[in-house]
């Protein structure tokens, strides 16, 4: 895996094989597949096992290409608008391409296009007439009116950004991220499953600034 990516997907369809496994063999593959994900390059004498783990590597595989290749495509578009002279604060960076709209996500979609459209420049953003520099774009953002954003959108009662958020958010601003990539990655994190059935108790703030967690909400297809 690459050196900063901490997580990996197994498919729901992995089931038909592992259920007709012995437990004590599912165990076992499960343990060689963490040893793979770990740059551990595992062996094993067991055909049982090779057989059904070379189907999941090759998924690992494919998987480990298009994160790459997604992670350079917005590594160039990053450097692209900051090289750019007078490059508009507001412009999003391209995410995956993927993730086009479709008609079972019109809704969302709409919902998210007016609060970046309607509401970020007038509350996350003061003193329109500052610098336009990196530094001062992240010094600009309006931290009681981000609260209050993240408030309106989480149903939470958060009172301050706390100073790691600050620190993750200026620094995901210095590497090209826009206040609308994070408003989208806040509602993407408050609609998905996971979050829904832990009653969004790990939704802060901080968590949803961490670069890992805005990469992945932010590129997160949600119903």
């Amino acid at each position: 895996m690459a050196a900063d990516k901490k997580s990996f997907l197994l498919y729901c369809d992995l089931i038909h094989s592992i259920e007709k496994m012995p437990d004590e063999k599912a165990g076992v593959l499960f343990k060689h597949i963490l040893r793979y994900v770990n740059d551990q390059n595992p062996v094993t004498d067991d055909l049982l096992i090779e057989v059904a783990f070379e189907h999941i590597k090759q998924s690992l595989k494919r998987d480990l290409a298009k994160y790459e290749s997604t992670r350079a495509k917005n590594k160039q578009n990053a450097e692209k608008r900051w090289n750019k002279q007078n490059a508009n604060e507001c412009d999003r960076i391209p995410t995956d391409t993927k993730h086009a709209d479709s008609d079972s996500d019109s809704d969302s979609d709409s919902d998210i296009k007016s609060i970046i459209n309607n509401t970020l420049p007038e509350t996350f953003v003061s003193g329109a007439g500052e610098p336009s520099g990196i530094n001062s774009k992240a010094e600009r953002f309006d931290w009681t009116k981000l609260v209050e954003q993240f408030n309106t959108l989480t149903g939470k009662n958060s009172k301050v950004v706390p100073e790691k958020a600050k620190k993750q958010i200026r620094a995901l601003i210095k590497i090209g991220y826009t206040k609308d990539d994070i408003i989208t990655a806040i509602i993407n994190c408050h609609k998905d499953p996971y979050h829904i059935s832990e009653n969004h108790k790990h939704l802060t703030i901080e968590f949803i600034t961490r670069p890992d967690k805005m990469e992945k909400y932010l590129s997160l297809k949600t119903s």
